[in-house]
């Protein structure tokens, strides 16, 4: 089994950033038998890669494992802080979760604890995603050197030629010496020799790089958030919801707790849900979730093949619905394959981003596998929590 991990900044900068690590993610589980994705919950990368491995093992699930790398302090963390809900990745939807043994730190070591387990990734791992910029001069940065060191690793690089020229034009735009200092160290001079030029301390000289550096992650950040507002990286992202089966205590605290995910991380604001759950306790979990400032809209999906012929009206459809919907919507398809083994499910695959079901309930699991898109991430609601490797 090949063993594949990702290395990026804390703050994504790449508009195209999801494009290109799908790409890399389909690439790796193409060449290889069989792929163990180690993902690292760190910064506003690790949701994208997660993104990345969910969609090749809801396209080749005989293929991909997904293993959840969290650091040994996790646990006591989380009871002695309240943590955010975007760090909270769902057990039951990861294929494994490990807290490996890191050494000691040292006492000038002990504020590290990130450094130390990203090289803990490098040197486990076959295959590195890499997403990094040497040019912000981030402690994520340097590791990429090691990374390339690695004779065994190998390293397949994403970060995108548009955000390199971008940091080169900004960096005319900076002052005079903190630009000298930034194109200085780029050329190879040491804080030494720098501080003795410029007449400073050499820690001064790191904090004016820093100073330069931080000012050229702003206006990435103004870009991306620029493009986002503008649409040109912005998806509409939505969750199907069918073939859930007998709701029991395990599949609801399962979809509470993916919804929760779906909704923090990655902006899901839109439900398709099969026609007879639109009373049941997903709709009201769905519901409590929502609010002014936050509005989830609630689509009731049914057959509308079972209305032809019949003097039912459309209007007659929404309102046996709505509420607890926002509105619905009869689909159906002309008579395949596809839809006498499976219904109109495959009409909320088509729609949604994200889809949630009981993989037992599902009438033919096999067909639905090759009916989904390489975008399309499909969770299954009846899967067991994993429990922690510590």
């Amino acid at each position: 089994m090949d063993v594949c991990s990702f290395l990026g900044h804390r703050k994504v900068y790449d508009v195209n950033i999801d494009d290109a690590l799908q790409e890399a993610a389909h690439q790796v589980v193409e060449e290889h038998g069989t792929v163990e994705f180690l993902i690292y919950q760190c910064g506003n990368f690790y949701s994208r890669r997660l993104l990345a491995a969910l969609r090749e093992r809801t396209r080749c699930p005989e293929k991909v494992t997904i293993t959840l790398v969290l650091h040994e302090d996790y646990f006591k963390a989380r009871e002695k802080y309240v943590w955010r809900l975007e760090e909270r990745i769902p057990f039951c939807i990861v294929d494994k979760v490990i807290t490996p043994p890191l050494e000691t730190a040292s006492s000038r070591d002990n504020t590290m604890p990130h450094k130390r387990m990203l090289r803990w990734l490098l040197e486990n791992s076959t295959c590195l995603i890499s997403c990094l910029y040497q040019e912000l001069y981030e402690r994520e940065s340097r590791l990429f050197d090691c990374a390339k060191n690695r004779p065994a690793l190998r390293v397949i690089d994403i970060s995108q030629p548009e955000t390199v020229k971008s940091i080169e034009e900004y960096i005319q735009r900076i002052p005079d010496r903190e630009r000298f200092v930034y194109q200085s160290v780029a050329a190879g001079w040491t804080f030494k020799d720098l501080a003795g030029l410029l007449g400073v301390s050499p820690p001064r000289v790191q904090q004016i790089l820093e100073s330069s550096c931080r000012k050229i992650r702003e206006h990435l950040r103004w870009q991306y958030r620029k493009a986002q507002f503008s649409g040109k990286g912005r998806r509409n992202q939505s969750c199907g919801i069918f073939s859930v089966g007998e709701l029991n205590q395990e599949i609801l605290s399962n979809f509470e707790g993916i919804i929760d995910f779906l909704i923090s991380v990655y902006d899901v604001r839109s439900f398709y849900i099969e026609a007879p759950y639109v009373r049941s306790a997903l709709v009201k979990a769905i519901q409590r979730r929502s609010n002014p400032y936050q509005e989830l809209r609630i689509t009731a999906v049914t057959d509308g093949r079972a209305q032809q012929g019949s003097d039912t009206e459309l209007e007659d459809i929404g309102a046996s619905f709505c509420p607890p919907c926002h509105t619905a919507m009869c689909v159906g398809r002309a008579d395949d394959s596809v839809s006498k083994s499976m219904g109109i499910i495959p009409d909320i695959i088509d729609t949604a981003c994200f889809c949630l079901c009981s993989f037992s309930e599902v009438p033919d699991i096999a067909g639905l596998r090759r009916h989904i898109s390489r975008g399309t991430v499909l969770l299954d609601l009846g899967r067991a929590r994993v429990i922690p490797e510590l």
